[in-house]
């Protein structure tokens, strides 16, 4: 709704989106979400625009955050029913956060992005980020059910892991940043390259040992078995959306009989401008409702028969006339 008089108050605090323009009046401005300034209605695509870019982008890079949130929270839970540490330090987790996650993230917010917004946040958000997160935990899992046998020693596990952990963030950030461009390619190759340079260079301050040859060849296959799963899992996240999205709006007629009687209009109960008698009416279908409620007529019914009221009032125990009404029952 737009508006710049006093007139239009009304239907701009009930609009969803309500503008005015500066030259308007002063009770206008502060009603309305969005005032031009320059009282020039043809900004309002750039306005649009912007707030598309805002909500994609961060759409879009969110789910390399709700990454890390969601594998820590799973292998925190793992960890405490095993009786086993957590495998990781702060350190180690601060240099994910640093080149893996702020870095792309950051120039990616940025970027253009006018497109129509689609489906809500935070299903958007857990959909990209659960397949990387399970990808880690069922690899975790793979590892210390395979650990004993290959006799690896904790200095090789925690670095073979931390490779692990870095590498399917790798792989979210590819995942956010799909279609490359150019800038997006700058982004994830010099993120990879920083990673990998940073854990070699310095691999004491983030407390771990440099990996042997076996160990390599072990992260090469833990690193092919977790793209495997996040591809799997993505694609049973993304078949449970659709199924769930076909219940909720399905498109045959044949298949949905009754959701299709509902979006066209036949209950009588949810249509527009309904009067109290419709109210009524649903409100006492419920049998509770209905006998608490006859029930409490009845009862009100019974102590106004069986009442009578004094209005005059006795004297109360200092000699004053109390004025108040005396209920007397008659038994």
């Amino acid at each position: 709704m737009t508006g710049d008089g006093v007139n239009d108050l009304l239907a701009l605090r009930e609009a969803d989106c309500s503008i005015a323009i500066a030259e308007g009046s002063d009770a206008a401005r502060q009603v309305s979400q969005v005032v031009l300034l320059n009282s020039d209605f043809s900004s309002l695509p750039s306005v649009l625009s912007e707030g598309r870019r805002v909500v994609n982008n961060i759409t879009r890079v969110a789910g390399i955050f709700f990454v890390k949130t969601i594998y820590s929270v799973l292998l925190s839970i793992v960890c405490l029913l095993l009786n086993i540490p957590f495998p990781f330090v702060p350190i180690q987790i601060t240099l994910i956060d640093l080149v893996i996650e702020g870095y792309p993230s950051f120039f990616m917010s940025f970027e253009p992005d006018s497109r129509k917004v689609s489906g809500r946040f935070l299903p958007s958000v857990m959909a990209r980020a659960l397949p990387n997160a399970i990808s880690i935990l069922v690899c975790f899992l793979v590892f210390l059910g395979v650990s004993p046998l290959l006799q690896i020693s904790a200095e090789q596990s925690s670095i073979l892991l931390y490779l692990l952990v870095g590498t399917v963030g790798i792989q979210a950030v590819f995942k956010a940043s799909w279609p490359l461009n150019k800038l997006r390619v700058f982004l994830c190759s010099t993120m990879t390259v920083g990673f990998y340079a940073a854990v070699f260079l310095f691999h004491k301050l983030l407390q771990v040992s440099l990996p042997t040859t076996e160990t390599l060849l072990l992260f090469a296959g833990f690193a092919l078995l977790s793209f495997l799963i996040e591809r799997g899992a993505t694609v049973l996240i993304q078949w449970f959306c659709r199924h769930r999205a076909a219940q909720k709006h399905p498109t045959n007629p044949t298949r949905y009989p009754h959701n299709n009687a509902k979006k066209a209009g036949s209950n009588p109960y949810r249509r527009k401008g309904a009067t109290p008698c419709f109210i009524c009416i649903r409100l006492f279908k419920c049998k509770i409702y209905g006998m608490l409620f006859w029930g409490s007529c009845f009862t009100e019914f019974l102590l106004r028969r069986s009442c009578s009221v004094d209005q005059h009032g006795i004297p109360d125990a200092y000699g004053s006339h109390d004025t108040r009404p005396v209920i007397t029952l008659n038994m």
